[in-house]
């Protein structure tokens, strides 16, 4: 599926008054349901290794007309294979901090250790510390202080130590 039938295919969705449609070509699939305020592409599937993935794209209008943007895959360099995503393990609230007057866990640019505490996620009212996977410094903090975070959300990267 090429760039341009995704996007008239999402343009001529749009258009019509159906609720979801699949379309099967080439080995490929492209799942389109209607959502509130728009169109959500999902489950595209290629059948080989793609050079473009469509990701989902909800317009903020209800007018608006929706666009899929397409990615091309990224090559991973030698130098981004020790940066990773710490992910939360759970549904719940971000916390830098143990307490609302105490100094964040770590900041961005921190050396941390396997086990040294990053930050606390609340859910159901208990205080869950989510720790370092690996030794390394923090590059980047994905997330505010009482943000919600999802199963699985990516919280921080970390270079690890090589």
């Amino acid at each position: 599926m090429t760039e341009q039938f995704i996007l008239d295919l999402i343009n001529s969705f749009d258009k019509s008054t159906l609720a979801s449609i699949d379309i099967n070509q080439g080995g490929d699939t492209i799942s389109l349901k209607r959502m509130e305020g728009g169109v959500v592409v999902s489950n595209v599937v290629p059948a080989v290794a793609p050079s473009v993935v469509a990701t989902p794209v909800v317009p903020v209008a209800e007018n608006a007309v929706p666009v899929a943007e397409v990615v091309s895959n990224p090559v991973a360099t030698k130098a981004d294979e020790n940066l990773v995503d710490i992910k939360s393990p759970i549904v719940g609230t971000f916390y830098r901090a143990p307490s609302p007057d105490a100094p964040s866990y770590v900041e961005v640019g921190s050396n941390v250790k396997k086990g040294q505490p990053l930050c606390i996620l609340e859910a159901m009212k208990l205080m869950n510390t989510l720790e370092a996977e690996y030794d390394g410094v923090i590059e980047e903090i994905l997330v505010q202080n009482g943000d919600l975070v999802e199963f699985d959300q990516p919280i921080f990267k970390i270079r690890k130590n090589a």
